[in-house]
């Protein structure tokens, strides 16, 4: 947010994008990690 004020903008829009940015990669990161145990866990059935 401080790097937003440096360039001109207000606090709360830093705030704003920086909340989008964290909430954006949490999301990806839960959904590839439950994507990767979901293709384990199918590779481990197929295999016997």
């Amino acid at each position: 947010s401080l790097g937003f004020a440096a360039v001109g903008f207000s606090r709360d829009v830093g705030f704003a994008v920086a909340n989008v940015v964290w909430i954006t990669q949490t999301a990806m990161i839960v959904v590839t990690g439950g994507l990767g145990y979901l293709m384990l866990f199918l590779y481990r059935m197929r295999r016997g």
